[in-house]
């Protein structure tokens, strides 16, 4: 079935602003799908599966941002890490 958790409280960010994402996993079976969504639920950022991968994200517009993973049917472990640069 499917499953979906927050990953972090929702986080301010600013226009400009520059979002540093960080995603590690270690998937035994089924998949773990991972996007950043704005306070009205759009999704703006959906990162590929990789079992490391880092990307950016620049902030077009004044708001807050939820990363979120949407499980099926999976076994292992991932970590995320967002950081924000401001300019």
């Amino acid at each position: 079935g499917w499953w979906t958790s927050p990953c972090d409280s929702p986080s301010p960010a600013d226009k400009g602003d520059r979002l540093k994402i960080s995603l590690r996993t270690n998937v035994k079976t089924g998949t773990v799908d991972v996007t950043i969504t704005d306070s009205k639920g759009e999704i703006v950022k959906e990162l590929d599966r990789a079992k490391a991968l880092e990307t950016y994200m620049d902030v077009e517009y004044d708001d807050t941002y939820t990363v979120t993973a949407v499980y099926k049917e999976f076994t292992g472990k991932f970590k995320i890490k967002v950081s924000t640069k401001r300019f």
